[in-house]
């Protein structure tokens, strides 16, 4: 199998699994509102807007960062993971510290106030996850 051919091949799978991921979202957010009503499921967005804001804190881009550097020098790949797990940690720390504060100074209801922090909880584990996974497509890639 030629590289282009292999490349389009991976091209083509990449872009309907993505078209896939859309309509599956689509349609699980439209039966999510119709099951939970009009004042539920504003309570969820609003948790996943207000969450999804601060969740930009708590990767200030070091996903991306560390990609770029190991590309560079896949040698240091062990230095660049741990010391950006912790920089991950910290900001991860300080961005729900945020969180909690904020939804404090907003007088949110207790039912609010927990939605908002399980979902922040969801939000900051998805960054480590999306994190983690990076690094394991990039050094498998590496390691070949």
């Amino acid at each position: 199998m030629s590289a282009i051919h292999r490349l389009a091949k991976n091209t083509g799978i990449l872009f309907v699994s993505q078209i896939m991921t859309f309509i599956l979202g689509f349609l699980y957010m439209i039966y999510t509102a119709r099951y939970l009503g009009p004042e539920v499921y504003g309570i969820l967005s609003f948790a996943i807007a207000f969450t999804i804001i601060f969740g930009i804190l708590a990767d200030l881009g070091l996903s991306q960062l560390m990609v770029r550097e190991l590309s560079r020098d896949k040698s240091l790949a062990s230095k660049y993971l741990g010391n950006t797990i912790v920089m991950k940690i910290i900001a991860s720390i300080i961005t729900f510290l945020l969180i909690i504060l904020i939804v404090n100074l907003i007088h949110e209801t207790i039912n609010n106030t927990i939605v908002i922090y399980l979902i922040a909880l969801s939000v900051l584990i998805n960054s480590f996850h999306r994190f983690f996974i990076l690094c394991f497509n990039h050094t498998k890639k590496w390691s070949s």
